[in-house]
């Protein structure tokens, strides 16, 4: 058995290290920091297809000039992607939101 295998096998195919990244996300892990707490949430984004894959640059063709100005034409209608750190601010303040009751607590 390899270790990949084995590590699937031992950790129900991933969903005990899921579930461990949870509890660290929600402060229920034993002496967890926000800075674990902060890397739980971004190991959970990025495990779980929140943050997208980066696709490898594509080598230029030498007389690709006309290619190169439809490509950039293209790129003027797409979104840009969603970044690790948009990312982060989203769950950081919905995190922010639910332990302060969208901000009540601050106010009282």
């Amino acid at each position: 058995m390899n270790l990949e295998r084995y590590i699937r096998q031992i950790t129900n195919d991933g969903k005990t290290l899921a579930d461990f990244l949870v509890d660290t996300l929600q402060g229920n892990t034993h002496d967890a920091t926000v800075s674990h707490r902060f890397k739980a949430t971004e190991w959970l984004a990025k495990f779980g297809g929140f943050i997208p894959e980066t696709e490898p640059a594509k080598p230029k063709r030498a007389n690709a000039k006309s290619a190169d100005k439809q490509s950039k034409a293209a790129k003027v209608d797409e979104k840009p992607p969603v970044t690790e750190k948009q990312i982060l601010h989203f769950h950081i303040a919905r995190l922010i939101n639910e332990e302060t009751q969208d901000g009540k607590t601050c106010i009282d």
